[in-house]
């Protein structure tokens, strides 16, 4: 899969997608000569999900969690504000408003940049990382 957001219309598409999706501080890359942020999500793909068992009002499902990559482009510059300080994240959202793309968390992270434009993208790497098991209601 491959979605990309030039507007705030298609950027909300990428916002719902990413949504708890998580990554680790240490593999956010900046590459200045390209002015590209990447980020590595691993990511629960929820339209993927299989009914393994049902037992009366609660379902044991499996969810496969995949590599994607998290790109925004036309960076000039950029802010990590992490006050929690514990390496691991989850995404709350993406947002963008004058000329400035933020990326937050739901713990204390919040990464700031500075774009000439909006562009942002977020593909599917194909590699399975897991499939996690749980219970969940109907």
């Amino acid at each position: 899969m491959e979605i990309g957001a030039r507007d705030t219309g298609e950027l909300q598409l990428v916002s719902g997608e990413i949504h708890d999706a998580w990554f680790e501080k240490a593999d956010v890359r900046f590459h200045p000569d390209r002015q590209v942020m990447e980020i590595p999500l691993k990511r629960e793909k929820w339209e993927e999900r299989k009914t393994l068992k049902r037992l009366l009002f609660a379902k044991k499902v499996s969810t496969p969690v995949v590599w994607s990559i998290l790109s925004v482009a036309h960076v000039r510059s950029y802010e990590i504000q992490d006050t929690a300080r514990i390496g691991s994240y989850d995404i709350q959202g993406i947002q963008y408003h004058d000329d400035t793309v933020v990326i937050s968390s739901n713990v204390p992270l919040t990464i700031t940049l500075k774009v000439s434009g909006l562009e942002v993208s977020l593909v599917d790497a194909d590699e399975l990382i897991e499939d996690r098991t749980g219970w969940t209601l109907f």
